[in-house]
C-alpha cells in the first residue's frame, strides 16, 4: 500500500503526504468498519445462540413431559367416560365442580395436559398450522 500511496502521489507532481494521509483514514475506517461488523455478527451469533439453548431446554422438557401427557390423556379419557355414565352427569354442573371427587381428580390430570399444550405452541415452527393458529388466538 506504500508504494502504491508513493507512486499515486509522485504522479501527480506533489510530494504523496496528502495521499498517506488519506490511506491512513481509509485503513482506520476500514478496521472501525470491520470491528463493528464483527461486533454485529458476535452479538447476532450470540442471540442465536441463546435462541438453541431455548429451544434444546423447550424440546427436552417437552421429551420428559410426554409419557405423563400420554397418561393423562387416556386418565382423562377414563374419566369422561365414568363421569357420563354417573349420577354427576344428570347433576348440575356446579354440583359436580362442588362435591364430586372426579372433578378434583379432572383438574389435576389437566395440569400436565395444558403444560404440554403450552409448551407444544410455544415452540411450534414458523409457518406451521400449529403456529399459525397459536397467532390467531
Amino acid at each position: 500500500a506504500t508504494s502504491l500511496a508513493s507512486s499515486m502521489g509522485e504522479d501527480a507532481g506533489g510530494n504523496g503526504d496528502e495521499t498517506h494521509a488519506t490511506d491512513a483514514t481509509t485503513t482506520t475506517s476500514t478496521k472501525h468498519n470491520l470491528s463493528a461488523n464483527y461486533t454485529t455478527t458476535t452479538t447476532n451469533n450470540n442471540n442465536i445462540n441463546n435462541n438453541n439453548d431455548e429451544d434444546q431446554q423447550r424440546e427436552s422438557r417437552l421429551k420428559s413431559l410426554l409419557p405423563t401427557y400420554l397418561a393423562s390423556v387416556t386418565k382423562i379419557r377414563m374419566i369422561v367416560l365414568a363421569q357420563s355414565r354417573s349420577i354427576w352427569y344428570l347433576l348440575p354442573r356446579l354440583m359436580y365442580k362442588a362435591f364430586s371427587p372426579m372433578y378434583r381428580e379432572e383438574e389435576r390430570t389437566m395440569g400436565p395436559i395444558r403444560e404440554f399444550a403450552r409448551l407444544t405452541c410455544e415452540s411450534a415452527r414458523e409457518g406451521s398450522p400449529l403456529a399459525l393458529l397459536s397467532r390467531r388466538s
